[in-house]
């Protein structure tokens, strides 16, 4: 074989192998771009007993590869003990949430663009007593084309302070109102002394008065009977 003949497979060869290295890149691109996508879950202040607490739930698309809503992302946030679902809004970001028992769920088709990187929505809960001094509430979140190349920034915990539930304030005593005394009007009564039950009014002085002027008269008429009655 001539060497001109030789270098010529070699060169058909080498064009060949390169050819099917081309096919395989191609392939390999045409695949599910990879991307980073990481979770917050945050709130604001100390929860109480009694009160509505919020957590805010939050994406992030860290990477220069685009979402243009064909990938379905699942948030889980299991609620811990004390702590109940109250509602959301995950709708104003694009998904649909449920809870079942202590689990909340929220899924969603969330486009993600050079204008629009990261999205949040927020879950309400009911606060118990079993919820004091402190909890701790999981959030993490699935891709289900599991192109998601970052999977140690897809969950996140909150710890939160709970407070107890707040005393009542004490109502106040009403102060008395002082009730006047009234001193009563002395009123005129009517009495009957003597055989003849002759009225007399006014207060118990005057009445007494009254009776011993009568009996006088009567002791004096008496005597005086008595003294014409001698001389006869």
């Amino acid at each position: 074989m001539s060497l001109r003949r030789v270098s010529g497979l070699l060169v058909a060869t080498l064009t060949t192998t390169a050819a099917m290295w081309g096919v395989a890149a191609t392939t390999a691109s045409a695949g599910l771009p990879s991307f980073d996508v990481s979770i917050s879950n945050t709130h604001v202040g100390s929860f109480q007993v009694g009160q509505p607490g919020t957590f805010t739930i939050g994406l992030q698309f860290l990477s220069p590869n685009v979402s243009t809503g064909s990938d379905t992302f699942t948030i889980t946030d299991v609620l811990p003990t004390g702590l109940t679902y109250a509602s959301d809004t995950g709708s104003a970001a694009g998904f649909t949430c449920s809870a079942a028992g202590q689990t909340v769920t929220c899924t969603g088709q969330p486009n993600f663009s050079s204008s629009k990187t990261s999205l949040s929505f927020t879950v309400t809960v009911n606060v118990a007593n079993a919820a004091v001094p402190s909890v701790q509430n999981p959030a993490s979140f699935t891709e289900a084309d599991e192109s998601d190349t970052n999977p140690d920034n897809n969950s996140q915990v909150d710890t939160i302070a709970v407070l107890a539930a707040a005393s009542p304030s004490p109502t106040p005593t009403p102060t008395p109102t002082p009730t006047k005394t009234v001193t009563p009007v002395p009123t005129a009564t009517v009495k009957a002394i003597g055989a003849n039950r002759l009225p007399f009014t006014g207060a118990r002085g005057l009445e007494w008065l009254l009776a011993g002027g009568v009996l006088v008269l009567m002791i004096g008429a008496a005597l005086t009977r008595l003294s014409r009655r001698r001389e006869h």
